[in-house]
């Protein structure tokens, strides 16, 4: 799942390492300080790369939907340099 997002995107694979130092690849970590949250912690803003929260939480805490968020967020991140 998160290889095929990287992938279509152009991202490195390596970068999946991140989600380790992250969240240790716990997709329901919160942190009680900032509100980040997820595998990639994303922060609480609305419409964060794609994420949003919903009735039943925040989308940040589904794997799939943030992975692909966080592509995206490489994705344009790293647009200026292509140089990975």
């Amino acid at each position: 799942m998160i290889s095929q997002d990287f992938a279509q995107r152009g991202v490195p694979q390596d970068l999946i390492y991140l989600a380790v130092a992250e969240s240790g690849f716990q997709p329901q970590v919160v942190n009680r300080s900032t509100g980040a949250g997820g595998m990639w912690q994303f922060m609480p803003f609305a419409g964060s790369y794609g994420l949003t929260r919903n009735r039943l939480g925040r989308r940040a805490l589904r794997p799939e939907k943030s992975s692909q968020a966080y592509a995206r967020y490489n994705e344009s991140a790293l647009q200026p340099v292509r140089d990975w």
